[in-house]
C-alpha cells in the first residue's frame, strides 16, 4: 500500500517537497521556490511563521527526495543526539506532507 503524501518521489520541480541540509544543522524538509538551469535549485523551509524568507540554495543532487524512509531517518537520527529540534521537526514535517498531498492533488486536477 502506497503513503498518500509520498507518492511522488522529487523530480526536481517547483513545489516538490525535498529534504536539505546546511552545514551545521540537521536535515530539514523543505520546497523547491525555484529552479535554475544549471540545475541550482532555491528552497524554502518548512516548519517557519511565514513572516521570515528562510531557505537556500542547493545543487539538486545534494537534495534529498522526501519520501517515508527519509523522515524516519532524520527523526531517529535527531532522536539520539537534538532531542529540542524533535518536536519543530515533527511539525515541519507534518507541514511539508500536508503540502505534498495539496500540490499531488493539483497536479492531478490539472492533467485530468
Amino acid at each position: 500500500l502506497e503513503c498518500h503524501p509520498f507518492r511522488r518521489l522529487m523530480e526536481g520541480v517547483v513545489n516538490d517537497v525535498v529534504f536539505a541540509k546546511l552545514r551545521g544543522f540537521p536535515c530539514w524538509p523543505a520546497r523547491i521556490v525555484k529552479m535554475e538551469k544549471g540545475g541550482v535549485a532555491h528552497v524554502r523551509w518548512f516548519g517557519w511563521d511565514g513572516r521570515t524568507n528562510c531557505g537556500g540554495e542547493f545543487k539538486r543532487s545534494e537534495l534529498i527526495p522526501f519520501d517515508e524512509s527519509s523522515c524516519t531517518t532524520w527523526n531517529k537520527k535527531l532522536a539520539g543526539r537534538q532531542k529540542k529540534l524533535q518536536r519543530p521537526l515533527s511539525i515541519a514535517i507534518e507541514q511539508a506532507r500536508e503540502w505534498a498531498e495539496a500540490v499531488a492533488h493539483r497536479r492531478e486536477a490539472e492533467a485530468a
